[in-house]
Order: C-alpha cells, then sequence, then structure tokens
C-alpha cells in the first residue's frame, strides 16, 4: 500500500477526552507489512507470435508505476527504430520500410488509331496510338481513380511506356492498369495490341522492428536504461513483428513496508507545537524471518515513543505503547508525554531484519501546546533560586505618617509558618502580614546574614512586589508606604535588611531588600491607620 504523509491537523483529528483546560485528539494510520515489488508491463501486440515484452522498472516501489510505455507509427517511409524519453515516459518509435512503388510497363502495337486505359473502373480518354509519354501520363492522370501526380511516365512516342505509381498510390501493391485497343489499326486477327505488364509489383508501408530490436535499443537509451529492464515473455523469442501500442502504465509497483533501518513518516505535526504518545494494534500478526524489531519516535530519537518492539512478539488484537506490549483487551497509556515542534515527523523504523508481513494501525493522541510552552527534548527548564532566611539576621521597615500604601511583598514558605498579630500602620498605609515559625515582630526580621540593605521610604516611592519561596523560610510581607511612592527592591538570595532604617517624608529607597524579611509583634499601629487589603501571606502548601 501507499504510505504517505498522515498530517494531525484540526479538521482530520477527533476528540477523545476533553474538560475545561485541554484535549487529547487522535489520528490513525493502518500500515501493511509487505515485501516491496517492482511495476511490470506485458506488451504484445497481436500482430504475430514471439513479439511479446516484459517490461519491468528497475527500481523497487511504486516509483514505477509512474513509467509509461509506447509503441509509435513514425509515419513516414524509411524510418529507423528510435527509443526517446521524456520524464519517465518511455516511446518507441518504430522503424518502417522504405517501401516499393509499383512498376508496370504499357506497350503498343499498332500502325495507327487510338486506345483508352482503365484503372479501378474508370476510364481514360482516347490516346494515340504514337503519343508522347507526356501525353499518356495526362491521359492516365485524368483517371479520377489515378488523379494528378500519382503516375508517372517514361518511353519514347509510340511506347512501349513505362508507368510508375508514385503520390498517393507509392509504395503500394496496385492492381495492373487496363488498354482497350479495339480502335487502334490494323483491326482484327492478328491486328493491332495494347498489352500491360507488372514489372515491379509495390510493396506497402510497414512497421518492421522485431521484438529483438526493441530490446537491443532500449539498453542502447542510457534514459530507457536506467528505468526498465526489457524481457521476452516466457514462450516468446523475440523475432516477431510488433505493431503499435497506446500509452500504457507500468503496473504493480509496491513500496512495501517494513525493510530493515529504512524509516517511514507516520504522521507529521503540521498544526503547531504539540504533546504526543503513540498506541500501536496489531491486526495480522507481524512475520520476520531474520527476528525484526521495529521503534517509534521523532527524528533522531527514534524509539523515544515505542521502545523497541520485537516484531514477532505482537500478534493479533495486542497492542504496543511506551509502556511495551500490551496484552489484548488491556487498556494502556494514552497520556500525551513527548514534546514535538511544529513540521517534526513521527517515524517508525524497522531494525534487524525487515517485518515482511501483517498489519498494524498506528494511533496518534496529542494535545496542543499554547505558544511558547513548547519545551525541546532533553532540555530541563530553568529556574530561579529561593532565599534562604536565617533566623540570626534583622531588618527594619518604617512607616511615614501621612503616607499611601503601595506594596512590596517577598514571600517564602515554611511548612510551620505562623502569623505574627500586628502590623505597623499609617491613616493611609496597608497592612503587612508575615509567618514565621519563630519569628517576633520587633523591627528586626529574620534575613539571611550575609549582605545587608538599608531601606527608608520617601514620598515618590512606590513597592512592587516580588515572592520566592524557600521550604524554611518565614513568610512575611515587608511593606513601606509613602503618599506616591515607587521603589523596585532587588531580591539577593542571602540579603538582610540593616537594622537602622529610618522614615521621614524625604526619605529614599535602596532597592537591594532580600528574599523574605519577616516583621516582629513590637510593631506599632497610628490609631487612624487604614488597612490595605492588597498584601495578603500565601498559604502554606
Amino acid at each position: 500500500m501507499s504510505i504517505g504523509n498522515a498530517d494531525i491537523r484540526d479538521q482530520d483529528r477527533d476528540v477523545i477526552r476533553a474538560n475545561a483546560q485541554n484535549a487529547v485528539f487522535r489520528v490513525s494510520k493502518q500500515i501493511i507489512f509487505a515485501a516491496a515489488a517492482k511495476a511490470s508491463l506485458e506488451l504484445h501486440s497481436l500482430l504475430a507470435t514471439n513479439e511479446d515484452l516484459v517490461w519491468t522498472a528497475k527500481n523497487t516501489g511504486e516509483y514505477g508505476n509512474d513509467i509509461t510505455v509506447a509503441y509509435v507509427d513514425p509515419g513516414e517511409l524509411g524510418q529507423a527504430l528510435a527509443v526517446t524519453v521524456n520524464g519517465q515516459d518511455i516511446i518507441v518509435s518504430l522503424e518502417s520500410n522504405s517501401g516499393t512503388d509499383e512498376v508496370q510497363t504499357l506497350t503498343i502495337t499498332a500502325t495507327g488509331g487510338k486506345f483508352f486505359c482503365s484503372f479501378r473502373g474508370q476510364i481514360s480518354g482516347l490516346i494515340d496510338y504514337d503519343a508522347t509519354a507526356a501525353a499518356v501520363e495526362a491521359a492516365l492522370e485524368d483517371i479520377p481513380t489515378i488523379g494528378v501526380g500519382n503516375v508517372t511516365v517514361a518511353g519514347s512516342d509510340g511506347g512501349p511506356y513505362t508507368i510508375t505509381f508514385v503520390g498517393d498510390l507509392a509504395a503500394t501493391n496496385v492492381e495492373a492498369l487496363g488498354a482497350n485497343a479495339d480502335k487502334l489499326n490494323p483491326r482484327g486477327a492478328g491486328g493491332a495490341t495494347a498489352v500491360v505488364a507488372v514489372d515491379t509489383p509495390g510493396v506497402a508501408y510497414a512497421l518492421i522492428s522485431t521484438a529483438d530490436e526493441i530490446k537491443t535499443a532500449v539498453a542502447g537509451n542510457a534514459d530507457a536504461d536506467a528505468l526498465v529492464d526489457v524481457t521476452d515473455r516466457p514462450g516468446n523469442d523475440g523475432t516477431g513483428v510488433v505493431s503499435t501500442v497506446a500509452t500504457t502504465y507500468l503496473t504493480g509497483g509496491l513500496q512495501g513496508f517494513g525493510t530493515q533501518d529504512v524509516a517511514v513518516e507516520l504522521f507529521k505535526a503540521r498544526s503547531g507545537d504539540m504533546s504526543v504518545a503513540v498506541t500501536i494494534e496489531c491486526s495480522d500478526d507481524l512475520i520476520s524471518a531474520g527476528g525484526g524489531t521495529f521503534e517509534v519516535g521523532v527524528g533522531s530519537s527514534t524509539a523515544s515513543l515505542i521502545p523497541t518492539t520485537t516484531a514477532t512478539t505482537l500478534d493479533a488484537g495486542e497492542k504496543v505503547d511506551i509502556t511495551g506490549v500490551i496484552a489484548a483487551g488491556a487498556v494502556g497509556a494514552s497520556t500525551p508525554h513527548l514534546p514535538v515542534a511544529q513540521d517534526e515527523s513521527i517515524i517508525l523504523t524497522p531494525k534487524t531484519a525487515s517485518i515482511t508481513a501483517g498489519t498494524i494501525t498506528a494511533y496518534c493522541h496529542y494535545i496542543m501546546l499554547e505558544e511558547g510552552a513548547y519545551v525541546a527534548r532533553g532540555t530541563v527548564p530553568s529556574s530561579s533560586a529561593s532565599p534562604s532566611v536565617s533566623p540570626s539576621s534583622s531588618a527594619s521597615a518604617s512607616v511615614s505618617p501621612s503616607s499611601s500604601a503601595s506594596r512590596s511583598v517577598s514571600r517564602s514558605r515554611s511548612p510551620s509558618a505562623s502569623k505574627s498579630p500586628s502590623a505597623s500602620l499609617s491613616p493611609s498605609s496597608s497592612v503587612s502580614q508575615s509567618r514565621s515559625p519563630s519569628a517576633s515582630l520587633s523591627p528586626s526580621a529574620s534575613l539571611s546574614p550575609s549582605s545587608s540593605a538599608s531601606a527608608s521610604v520617601s514620598p515618590s516611592t512606590s513597592v512592587s512586589p516580588s515572592a520566592s519561596q524557600s521550604p524554611s523560610a518565614s513568610e512575611s510581607p515587608s511593606a513601606s508606604v509613602s503618599p506616591s511612592s515607587s521603589a523596585s527592591p532587588s531580591l539577593s538570595p542571602s540579603a538582610s535588611l540593616s537594622p537602622s532604617a529610618s522614615v521621614s517624608p524625604s526619605a529614599s529607597v535602596s532597592p537591594s531588600a532580600s528574599a523574605s524579611p519577616s516583621l516582629s509583634p513590637s510593631a506599632s499601629v497610628s490609631p487612624s491607620a487604614s488597612t490595605s487589603p492588597s498584601a495578603s501571606p500565601s498559604p502554606s502548601p
């Protein structure tokens, strides 16, 4: 069977599972393992015996089915046998003979009078007994069944006349002319005569190529010889003469499937990046005399979707997927697991030995990936480090009296984190909460002791959030606020905040605050503080 591309396209797919987040689609392709075959054509014209030839493609596979052969008539006398090739079309222009024009002789025996001639039931006018050759020729051309240009006459006045049939009557075995002597002198017994004799019978136009000559001509043409082999059909010896044959295709060429180390494309990801799994179901037992195996994968990863599997272990009713052979009736893995980039091909590659028979159906289950979600096979996505928090580090956060709240949150998660009861507020400030297994709310929050940063709030700074996670770190949002404050703190895995940060309306923020500061319970709350809901702790995992 023909193994072509099975494109993975939206309109071809069937949804086999769907939910609010994604959908799994499936496409399939049936594959018949079979030995490859060469296309062939048996040509015979039925003109004679021993002229039958068998044309066979040189190369195995479906390619040979595109080869055509034709025997054509050159349409002219004396043409040699010729073979031409146009792509995969082979044209044999058959040899034609030179033909033989018929020659007849007219002899007149008379002393006077006239005669006339006839041809195919039509007669000429009367001709003088001693007429010139030109006069005789003109009289013959006046016969409707001969016509002008189809006869020539040579000879002396009164004959004998040599008459040759040419033109439309060339290379034709024509009837003998009739000649009537009734009006010649002397008349009566032993008198004048008009006699026509055939000197050279005409030989008709014919195609004269034999099968052997065609075989030789094909072998002598490099282009034709590269396409086909030509042999006698069994029982034929090649001596027969062939006739024309209309353009005919070779047939029976099979690409085959299962040739060792010849990878064949099953599917191609044309719709975009996707995550894929492949399952193969067997409907006819696989056969391999040499213990052939097969595997399915993408590109050079030839076994990434189905590992190397011995063909003869996969029988009718059984399946195979990434986990191996699955017994009949059992359910195998079908969740897509391998990323395939757009325009990559999923291929099946026979190994060890060729697989010569059997039928399978390959099912491709896939989920389309969102743009940018594709991760190349064999790579690990990069991740940012989560700083660890040391209980000996300190940090201070101060709030200006009239600041408006914008937040800066540094998060770290710890399984035993606790909520501290208080956060310092100003008349328009936001609440900063923290969780820590042992941290107390005081101007000192626990951070890594290896570096320090001074953070003070100025009226023109605002704080943007940044979060990092560590299983042993305490979680505490550190909020510093000002009427129109802006600040962009950078996180350092081992940074600590200096306890001497002071708050004033004109203070500026140094953006080197570290990963996870926490506030202690000794922070003070001003009486008219309003709580900003934008700073909230993240839950423990």
